[in-house]
């Protein structure tokens, strides 16, 4: 199913699925050799922590969510690595190592750093226990500087995963959603449509005239009035309308609202634009479509008939608001 397919899930989820299997595959084994031992509490332990890591796997690749399953595998692996270490004494302080470094990629840098140093300060009696002060030194700085480099590993990628996210959705001229961003958003919205039977109407706008502004005033002033019209649509929306640059000069705006008020706000940024100066050299219109989703369409007829919509206000004479 596309669903599952491993291309359509987040950074997070993939993290989440591939440490859940390893933990557990990894772990697994152990649970024979101390069935063997006779170690009857860290086999009960062990059954736990693969149990646990067998719920994250599959809560995650049922249904695409992570806060949970962070939260489960924080639990269990951290709580686990401690009850292990008091069960069984200095040995099994090595695992508070990969407990750690895996808290960097579940949890957000800040938190990961919290959680690690509150895990340390439970470990402390039974480390002042079984070790003498040199042995404990070592831990604590071995332990620290673990962190501190897991920090600024998993800070620095989740910035370039911020930025990379932003180039790749983002039209860098006018700031606002490109293509690639409009057919992801659509596609989610589409799904909530037909599960929750949600309003939804497209806006689809273009710059009356805006090769003649290429041509007679040239490419740089043509792309300060894209810059500006689109800053002038946010201005006029709130965060609730996303804005994707469509085409060229063209514009999609997509409302959670019926058509008629999808209209009227079509309408107030026409005249918004009408009025405003975007460019020194010339006054600017433009022609808005308006289409409400209608039941049984697909996402292809929906677009169609907003660019329809469209296409009747430029041959209307422009300046003007068509619904479909």
């Amino acid at each position: 199913m596309e669903r599952n397919s491993i291309q359509q899930r987040t950074t997070q989820e993939k993290l989440l699925l591939v440490l859940s299997v390893v933990c557990g595959l990894g772990i697994t084994p152990f649970v024979f050799f101390r069935y063997m031992q006779g170690d009857w509490a860290m086999v009960a332990l062990d059954i736990i922590i693969v149990i646990g890591m067998v719920l994250v796997f599959f809560y995650v690749y049922r249904t695409k969510k992570t806060k949970y399953p962070s939260l489960l595998f924080l639990f269990v692996a951290q709580v686990g690595s401690t009850i292990s270490f008091y069960i069984n004494g200095g040995h099994m302080v090595n695992w508070i190592y990969p407990a750690m470094l895996s808290t960097f990629f579940v949890a957000k840098p800040r938190y990961a750093l919290l959680i690690n140093f509150v895990i340390l300060l439970v470990y402390s009696p039974k480390l002042i226990s079984y070790f003498n002060t040199i042995d404990i030194i070592i831990v604590v700085f071995s332990v620290s500087i673990s962190n501190i480099i897991a920090f600024r590993f998993t800070q620095g990628l989740r910035e370039q995963e911020k930025e990379l996210k932003k180039i790749a959705s983002e039209d860098y001229l006018t700031e606002t959603g490109n293509r690639r961003a409009l057919k992801l958003y659509l596609d989610k919205l589409w799904v909530k449509i037909q599960k929750d039977n949600t309003l939804a109407t497209l806006i689809l706008l273009d710059l009356d005239h805006f090769k003649k502004i290429n041509d007679d005033y040239g490419h740089l002033v043509g792309d300060k009035a894209l810059v500006n019209i689109s800053q002038l649509i946010k201005e006029t929306l709130d965060d609730n309308y996303p804005i994707f640059r469509y085409g060229g000069e063209e514009f999609l705006i997509v409302c959670p609202c019926a058509s008629q008020d999808g209209y009227a706000l079509a309408e107030k940024i026409r005249k918004e634009v009408k009025k405003a100066n975007l460019i020194e050299q010339s006054k600017m219109t433009i022609s808005l479509g308006v289409a409400q989703y209608n039941d049984g369409e697909t996402l292809n007829q929906w677009i169609h008939r907003v660019d329809e919509a469209l296409y009747q206000a430029k041959n209307k004479g422009r300046d003007c608001v068509i619904k479909l």
